[in-house]
């Protein structure tokens, strides 16, 4: 895989994660706790492969307050994807099959840059379906977050 697509498969990503973002704060009551939680968790995610890849460990939890209501879920959002984006405009291809390791609870592990970018991506989607799937029961759904709506987003928007 080329860094060129996995920086387009992030910002799918971000889309689709701030889609998600827009229909929570179209809820008529505040988020249930479950969903603020799931967010955080996807934040708190990105974030921890972030620093596993850079320094080999994650230290950095998120804390309640850290999603105590949607802007504060939003804010985390916002800190994460800028600081996820400034670590990938710092990789090139021959970065990503980069061989790094750290220590998890079943010890010692070793992974590819690479596999664990396409991870990030992946367990977003799993909790992007989960979100989803309790906005639309609360009668906000984020509308489909299929990758080639996301494509035909793009290309209108390039005209």
């Amino acid at each position: 895989m080329r860094l060129a697509e996995l920086k387009l498969l992030f910002d799918y990503h971000d889309w689709a994660t701030e889609r998600v973002l827009s229909a929570a704060a179209r809820l008529e009551t505040a988020p249930p706790q479950t969903l603020l939680a799931t967010l955080a968790h996807l934040c708190e995610a990105q974030r921890a492969w972030r620093m596993l890849m850079t320094q080999g460990q994650f230290t950095d939890f998120v804390q309640p307050a850290d999603y105590a209501g949607l802007t504060a879920v939003q804010a985390l959002w916002q800190r994460e994807k800028a600081a996820f984006w400034r670590y990938l405009r710092g990789l090139d291809d021959s970065d990503l099959a980069r061989e790094f390791s750290y220590v998890g609870d079943a010890g010692e592990r070793r992974r590819l840059v690479w596999h664990c970018l396409w991870h990030v991506v992946n367990h977003g989607t799993q909790h992007r379906a989960e979100c989803a799937a309790l906005l639309t029961e609360f009668g906000c759904s984020p509308g489909d977050l299929d990758f080639p709506i996301y494509l035909d987003e793009v290309a209108a928007k390039a005209g």
